[in-house]
């Protein structure tokens, strides 16, 4: 074979592969939300206990790592001086209401709803059920 013959077939061959990388990415699923390095903070603990609202956080990055495909929880805290909770105890029919704040990146195959490759601020509205905290409402705040 020629030196050009071996160009083209090498060229040929890394466009292939170039192509079924690209299709790869584009099939495979996103992957889980990534909790593994985030920055957890109290700013003022507002009269809560450090337990309850490192619960209210687990619930938050459990949340977060089964719902935000390609996106990283950079940052999630607590400031009890921002005394969010009483106009979302009525709108939600719980008297125990915790509002935490929280930094995410979004990656190139995040949801079409987030604009990727960006950091996005977000408030997430959690509601004691007996015994734990579950997520109510999550969007920016």
């Amino acid at each position: 074979m020629s030196r050009r013959g071996i160009v083209v077939a090498v060229t040929a061959a890394v466009g292939v592969l170039a192509l079924l990388a690209g299709a790869l990415f584009l099939l495979l699923p996103p992957g889980n939300g990534d909790t593994s390095h985030v920055s957890r903070r109290v700013v003022d603990a507002g009269g809560r206990s450090r337990q309850d609202i490192d619960a209210a956080m687990d619930a938050v990055e459990r949340e977060f790592a089964g719902g935000y495909e390609d996106c990283t929880l950079t940052d999630l805290w607590f400031d009890g001086r921002a005394d969010r909770e009483p106009e979302y105890q009525d709108e939600y029919g719980a008297e125990n209401v915790l509002v935490l704040d929280s930094r995410f990146t979004t990656g190139r195959r995040a949801h079409p709803s987030f604009t990727r490759t960006t950091r996005c601020s977000w408030e997430w509205i959690l509601v004691r059920d007996g015994a734990g905290w579950r997520v109510a409402d999550a969007g920016q705040g």
